[in-house]
């Protein structure tokens, strides 16, 4: 296996498992980051090279959603 075939399969295992952590569905994530649900599955399977436009987005995306969570579990710490 190539360096590059490795950094594939690891990047790919890192969006899968940020994807299955967040609970989203392959298509949900493709729609919002502008891509097709073929690409984002490739990519998850180490098959397919991942453009700066692709990482960007990925990588904001889930920023954003991580965002996202962390206040929803501060806020019902904050009721209680």
């Amino acid at each position: 296996m190539t360096a590059t075939n490795e950094y594939r399969e690891a990047v790919g295992e890192w969006i899968r498992r940020q994807r299955l952590a967040l609970e989203v569905p392959q298509s949900t994530l493709a729609d919002a980051i502008g891509f097709s649900e073929a690409s984002v599955s490739r990519w998850e399977l180490g098959q397919g090279t991942i453009n700066s436009l692709a990482h960007h987005r990925l990588k904001t995306y889930f920023r954003d959603r991580w965002a996202a969570r962390l206040a929803q579990v501060e806020q019902a710490e904050a009721a209680e």
